[in-house]
């Protein structure tokens, strides 16, 4: 970075994210202020500084980690269920 009184602005990524609603092209810019711009297509935007990038982290992690556990314990349901065998079912002879 160059001078310190000089306000800069550095691009980080711009990904598109897809919601039910549609697809936002998400850019990512951090500036020389110690905020953190998050730009959801032209139609929302946050300004965070770094205690709130710290919450939002934290709260995208937690439900990712909801995901994860309700995913896969629906996965471990589905691959554990065994067809059982009866010899009194008729079906089965």
């Amino acid at each position: 970075m160059g001078d310190k009184n000089k306000y800069e602005v550095t691009n980080l990524a711009i990904t598109d994210i897809t919601s039910e609603s549609g697809v936002y092209a998400v850019e990512t810019n951090v500036d020389s202020l110690g905020c953190v711009d998050i730009t959801f297509g032209s139609s929302f935007g946050l300004r965070l500084n770094y205690d709130n990038v710290e919450r939002l982290e934290t709260l995208l992690s937690e439900a990712r980690h909801v995901l994860e556990e309700r995913y896969l314990s629906r996965t471990r349901t589905e691959e554990d269920t065994v067809e059982l065998y009866s010899p009194n079912d008729p079906v089965a002879w």
